[in-house]
């Protein structure tokens, strides 16, 4: 089993853990569910990613392809969702988080359907199947950069102004999900042939 194969295997069951502890905390608790929420993302995209790693053929590889991007399409607005919660000011972004499911539900349509997400899978070096973007993948990297840079500034913002326990909150969130996201983002680059691999997926589970 290659390192990305447990890679894949160890942030789901890290996410799914989280996740469940997080919000049986409290199941009434906008903040616990859409932590909860951001986790099951994470999960899906997780395990998607292990069957896609252990698969044997082109078939499988594809299929588990779709699946890792359904969890992956949802991971930013979803913690995009959470920090807005954890900042409380839920009506102040109501209308762009409305926005930002239904951009996903779209993408999540096009996954769906070739060629419009993943046109095929083809190798890489090191990498028997990977996908191959379609056309509505670059409008998901752009979504997926623009919600990681929104929420970052917003936490930065909030963090300067905020004192004692709650500024440590936000720093803490901050370095974490910094560590997360440059970890995730490693697996863009062989999507466009270009030759770097994904070794910083284990820092999703650091986060």
């Amino acid at each position: 089993m290659s390192f990305y194969a447990i890679s894949g295997l160890i942030n789901g069951i890290t996410a799914t853990l989280v996740g469940i502890y997080v919000f049986t905390r409290d199941i009434k608790n906008r903040k616990y569910q859409t932590y909860g929420l951001f986790c099951l993302s994470l999960s899906v995209w997780s395990f998607g990613y292990f069957f896609w790693q252990v698969s044997q053929n082109g078939a499988y590889a594809l299929l588990w392809s779709r699946v890792l991007m359904t969890g992956a399409i949802f991971i930013p607005i979803t913690n995009f969702h959470h920090i807005i919660e954890f900042l409380n000011w839920p009506s102040r972004k109501k209308r762009w988080i409305r926005l930002g499911y239904a951009l996903c539900l779209l993408f999540l349509l096009l996954n769906l359907f070739p060629p419009f997400f993943i046109r095929g899978i083809s190798p890489r070096p090191g990498f028997r199947f990977w996908p191959d973007p379609g056309p509505a993948f670059y409008a998901y990297l752009i979504f997926y950069f623009y919600c990681v840079g929104h929420f970052t500034y917003l936490l930065v913002r909030e963090s300067r102004i905020a004192t004692g326990i709650r500024q440590n909150q936000l720093k803490y969130l901050i370095f974490a999900l910094g560590l997360g996201y440059i970890g995730g983002s490693t697996n863009f680059p062989l999507w466009y042939e270009i030759r770097f691999e994904p070794y910083g997926n284990l820092l999703v589970s650091a986060y």
